[in-house]
C-alpha cells in the first residue's frame, strides 16, 4: 500500500508531459550551479534555445518565468542560503517551510542530529500517518496526516475543504497556525499527550482537499518538563488522537507510540542573563538564553509602566561578532503571560562552534494602552467615526447589522506607526468575542498616503449599542538597541 505521503505527492504534482519534460531538466541542473545566479541565467537561456519551434516574446518570457520559479523551488529545497533569504520575502516563508520543513529542525538533521521513526497507523477505515518527528527539550514536534475512506466520505459530504482546527478551535487556511475560537461544525484532531502534564500544544494547516488532512504538530514543553520525562528512560512516547466533527466524536486512537531512545538525546545549553533594557513605557529583563539543537530561544519578562502592555517585538534577532544574523523562525515570540514571554531564533547555534559575543537586537517594540482602547459603538450612529488612541485617528466607516453578523470596518493611516490586528466585541460579562479581520492597503484620494483598512465580522444578535475593543494594539517604540548576551555559564 502506498504511504499517504505518496499519495499527497502524487495529488500535488500530476503535471503535462511539458511540465516533465522540464522537471527533468531541473533534476538535471547541478545543486552547485543554481546557488551561482549567472549561471542559472546561462542554463534557463540554454533550455529555451533547445526548444523545437520558434516562440513569440510572451511565450518566451512565460517559459523562462516556469523556469525560474523551478530552478529556484529547487534551490530552496537544497540551498540553506538561498532557503534563508527567500525566507525573508513576505510571503515565502510559508513556502520555504512547505519545501524545506521546519529550519532549526533540518540545520540538526544537518549535522547528524537525527528524529524519530515515522508510523502508520490504520483502523476500521482511518489512517494516520505520523513523519518528521523530531524531539528535544524545547519541544516535540511532527506532521500528521488524517486519511482514509472513512475521512475521506466526511470530507466529501461537506462538499468543501474544511477549515483546521486544534481542539475544536477556529480553522485556519493552509499554513496559518490555528487560534482558539471556538467551531463547532468542522472535522478537527484533537491530540492527548499522555507523558507530560501540559496539554497545550499548537496546530498549523499544511494541505486540506477532499481525500486527507495534514498538519504540523509542536507541543512545547516548559522548564524541566523534558528532562523529567527523559529521567525516566522511556523507550516510547504516548500519544492519544481523537478525530472529531464538530463536537461528535467519530473515531479514537487510544495507544499511539512514538519508538523513542534517550540515549540520543542532548540537552539544551542555559546561560542565565542579567541585563535591563529600558524604553518609553517599559522595562525589559532578559532572563536567559537557551540553545537546543533546534532553536535558540530568549525568556524575557517585562515591567510594564501602568496602563500600558506590551503587544510585540519589532524585527527581533540575534547576531554574533562576524555579523552573522539569526532570525525568528516559524513561531517569533510566545506569550507565557502578561508580563513575560519566549522568544525563538534559528539556525541554532548548538552544533557549530560557539560564538565569542552573541548580541540580542530589535528595531522597536509594539505596546498599547488601556485609555482609548474600549469604545461604544450604535447601529443608529453617524458614520464615518472618528476615534483618537495612542495620538493616532482611527475612522469606523461601517457598523451594521445583517442577518445575524456584525459587521464593522475601519481604516487608519499605515505609516507603520501603529497597527491593529482587528476588533473584540466586549459582552456584559467580560468575555471577548473575536470576528474575522482582512486586511487590505490602498493609497487616500490624493494618493500621497497608504491606508490601512480592515473588516471585522461577528455572529452576534442585535443589540442598540456595543462594547467593543481594539484586539492586539501595537503602537511602535522604535529603538536602536543591542544588548550582548551572557554566553558562560
Amino acid at each position: 500500500m502506498k504511504s499517504i505521503n505518496e499519495m499527497y505527492s502524487k495529488n500535488i504534482s500530476e503535471i503535462s508531459s511539458d511540465e516533465k519534460m522540464l522537471d527533468q531538466y531541473i533534476q538535471n541542473i547541478q545543486k552547485d550551479d543554481i546557488v551561482v545566479p549567472n549561471e542559472l541565467e546561462q542554463k534557463i537561456n540554454e533550455r529555451i534555445s533547445t526548444l523545437k519551434r520558434p516562440i513569440r516574446a510572451a511565450r518566451y518570457i512565460i517559459a523562462a518565468s516556469f523556469l525560474f520559479i523551478l530552478a529556484f523551488i529547487v534551490s530552496i529545497r537544497f540551498s540553506p542560503v538561498i532557503a534563508s533569504y527567500a525566507a525573508e520575502i513576505p510571503g515565502f516563508a510559508t513556502v520555504v517551510d512547505w519545501l524545506r520543513g521546519d529550519r532549526g529542525i533540518r540545520n540538526a538533521q544537518e549535522h547528524g542530529y537525527g528524529g524519530i521513526s515515522p508510523i502508520t497507523v490504520e483502523q476500521d477505515g482511518f489512517i494516520l500517518e505520523i513523519t518528521d518527528i523530531f524531539f528535544d527539550e524545547d519541544r516535540l514536534r511532527f506532521s500528521v496526516v488524517a486519511a482514509g475512506p472513512e475521512i475521506a466520505g466526511m470530507l466529501t459530504e461537506k462538499g468543501s475543504t474544511p477549515p483546521a482546527v486544534q481542539d475544536g478551535n477556529k480553522p485556519a487556511r493552509a499554513g496559518e497556525e490555528v487560534s482558539l475560537e471556538d467551531r463547532r461544525d468542522n472535522l478537527h484532531l484533537q491530540f492527548d499527550f499522555k507523558d507530560f502534564d501540559n496539554e497545550g500544544y499548537t496546530m498549523t494547516s499544511h494541505e486540506q482537499n477532499s481525500e486527507f488532512l495534514a498538519f504540523s504538530v509542536e507541543k512545547s514543553f516548559d522548564p524541566g518538563e523534558a528532562a523529567a520525562f527523559i529521567k525516566k528512560e522511556p523507550d516510547v512516547i504516548n500519544l492519544g488522537l481523537k478525530i472529531k466533527n464538530g463536537d461528535k466524536e467519530v473515531h479514537s486512537f487510544q495507544n499511539i507510540q512514538l519508538a523513542f531512545d534517550a540515549s540520543e538525546f542532548k540537552p539544551s545549553t542555559i546561560y542565565n542573563q542579567n541585563r535591563n533594557i529600558v524604553l518609553q513605557h517599559t522595562e525589559i529583563m532578559i532572563n536567559s538564553l537557551t540553545i537546543s539543537p533546534t532553536r535558540m530561544k530568549l525568556d524575557v519578562s517585562f515591567n510594564m509602566e501602568n496602563g500600558y502592555f506590551l503587544t510585540g517585538f519589532e524585527n527581533p534577532h540575534l547576531k554574533d561578532e562576524k555579523g552573522n544574523i539569526y532570525k525568528s523562525g516559524d513561531i517569533v515570540w510566545r506569550s507565557n503571560s502578561s508580563d513575560g514571554s519566549t522568544l525563538y531564533f534559528v539556525p541554532s547555534t548548538y552544533f557549530d562552534r560557539q560564538p565569542e559575543k552573541l548580541y540580542f537586537c530589535f528595531d522597536g517594540i509594539r505596546i498599547g494602552s488601556e485609555e482609548g482602547r474600549s469604545f461604544t459603538l450604535s447601529l443608529d450612529e453617524q458614520y464615518p467615526k472618528k476615534l483618537l488612541y495612542m495620538g493616532e485617528e482611527i475612522s469606523i466607516t461601517q457598523a451594521a447589522w445583517n442577518e445575524g453578523t456584525l459587521i464593522v470596518k475601519f481604516e487608519y493611516l499605515n505609516d507603520n506607526t501603529l497597527r491593529l490586528q482587528g476588533l473584540n466585541i466586549v459582552n456584559n460579562e467580560g468575555a471577548k468575542s473575536s470576528g474575522w479581520d482582512n486586511y487590505s492597503w490602498s493609497p487616500d484620494a490624493q494618493g500621497r498616503k497608504e491606508i490601512s483598512k480592515s473588516i471585522s465580522e461577528f455572529e452576534v444578535e442585535k443589540r442598540a449599542s456595543y462594547d467593543m475593543e481594539f484586539a492586539f494594539p501595537g503602537y511602535l517604540i522604535p529603538s536602536e538597541i543591542e544588548t550582548e548576551l551572557e554566553l558562560k555559564k
